[in-house]
């Protein structure tokens, strides 16, 4: 057998033993999170959605085509399927999460191929190690949109200098179909590409691919929205998310800087750990860093990017920061994800020579581990020896593995630690016949 043949023999085992733990890894995590309304809401407005067009989730939420309901259906697709199969929550849960984990292996795929990494396998078995280093990942179980669409985003992003179409159309999924609020960092990525092009042709055209890619959804929505037809629900989609409570808008009118403190500490980021705090507050500066400091680099290799995807993070950054009164952990992903994806493309890329980037970027990774924080200290402390001490330049391969295997370690351990006993089979009765149902909302709530 020849070296290239051994080579994907070694990865496809790694890969299937990673898989395997993973999964168990998901399943308890799906048995154990608590019923959250939001996943009820989403979970039934797609199912309807993928059965018949009606983005429903019951006449309590405003009906057909809510304004309210603020993740789209590309978000759900994987719980969609999982429930139609089986009527299992939980199921629906893990499927969804394969249905994630699915979207960034396809662009990690493509990435892959169009700029010609080499380094594959590190790319593929990062990629579900990474998704779980996500703040408050669970989201993905729960179908909630923030992760796919920022995933859609990123990628987008990384993509625009080949395929500038293609990146249009993934923007208006992200956002039209996905999550809305990723207009925010949408704005900030094509500010600068306005800036730096000053070409007018470019801009109707990619206008013209983006309002095209949006006519299906706006088109069901005239003709679907409970609340009368599409100038209606554009007018009251404006008024909910500039009147919505993570918004800012409204409580930021009368000047935010004199009550920052007060409504920091009135909003969930008084319950967060310190941990918490470093990766969603201090990462993202550094991250800002690292791309500036290889700013020319990484524009010869993946296109004029580096400016503008730190004003995307930047301007979702900022809104989380300056204006989100409510600080949900969930809203972070927008700027983490955009990060944690980019030092992977990074990292498997070897664009970053400096030491100190390179160290930068491997402990910035490390410091998202959420189940095991020695192994954090444990990782910093491997990886500053590796390139700072030791006397060979050890910033290839073998420190890649090193990242790996301390990622997977995190989830290993608690494999092998898992107890629990809970049936990922169980059905609520009630919402096997019919989701949108008052009873079937009761039975799940009250679970």
């Amino acid at each position: 057998m020849d070296e290239n043949k051994q080579k994907k023999l070694n990865l496809g085992f790694a890969f299937v033993f990673q898989l395997i733990i993973l999964y168990e890894y998901i399943k308890t995590k799906s048995l154990r999170i608590p019923r959250f309304i939001d996943e009820y809401i989403t979970l039934t407005s797609n199912v309807n959605f993928y059965r018949s067009f009606d983005f429903d989730a019951g006449l309590w939420l405003g009906g057909n085509y809510s304004v309210a309901i603020t993740t789209g259906p590309i978000a759900a697709v994987g719980s969609v399927i999982g429930w139609n199969l089986t009527n299992s929550l939980e199921i629906a849960r893990v499927s969804n999460f394969v249905w994630v984990f699915l979207i960034q292996t396809i662009f990690v795929y493509l990435i892959s191929k169009t700029f010609k990494i080499e380094q594959t396998d590190f790319l593929y078995l990062s990629t579900a190690f990474m998704l779980i280093l996500v703040p408050w990942w669970q989201g993905s179980l729960y179908s909630i949109g923030e992760i796919p669409s920022t995933l859609v985003f990123v990628n987008a992003i990384f993509l625009f200098s080949k395929f500038r179409k293609t990146s249009i159309i993934l923007f208006c999924l992200s956002i039209v179909y996905g999550k809305f609020l990723m207009l925010v960092p949408f704005v900030g990525f094509y500010i600068v590409i306005l800036y730096s092009e000053k070409n007018l042709e470019n801009f109707f055209k990619d206008v013209s691919v983006f309002l095209l890619t949006m006519v299906p959804w706006l088109t069901l929505a005239h003709f679907k929205y409970e609340n009368g037809n599409l100038i209606d629900y554009l007018n009251d989609q404006f008024y909910f998310i500039t009147n919505h409570q993570t918004s800012g808008v409204q409580d930021n009118a009368s000047g935010f800087s004199e009550n920052f403190i007060t409504i920091l500490n009135l909003s969930e980021f008084s319950n967060w750990s310190i941990y918490e705090k470093g990766r969603t507050l201090v990462i993202p500066l550094i991250f800002v860093i690292i791309i500036l400091r290889n700013k020319k680099t990484i524009n010869t290799y993946f296109g004029n990017i580096s400016v503008p995807i730190i004003f995307a993070t930047t301007f979702i950054y900022s809104w989380f920061w300056i204006l989100n009164s409510t600080k949900w952990i969930r809203h972070t992903q927008h700027f983490t994800i955009i990060i944690l994806v980019s030092f992977i493309y990074l990292l498997s890329s070897e664009l970053i020579n400096r030491k100190i980037d390179k160290f930068l970027m491997l402990s910035s990774l490390t410091f998202f581990i959420d189940n095991n924080k020695n192994l954090i200290y444990v990782g910093i402390f491997i990886f500053f020896v590796m390139i700072f001490v030791s006397r060979k330049n050890i910033v290839g391969n073998q420190i890649r593995y090193v990242l790996l295997i301390i990622l997977f370690l995190d989830i290993s351990l608690v494999y092998f630690q898992n107890t629990n006993s809970g049936d990922i089979n169980q059905i609520i009765e009630e919402c096997r016949i019919e989701l949108k149902s008052d009873s079937c909302l009761s039975s799940y709530l009250s679970s």
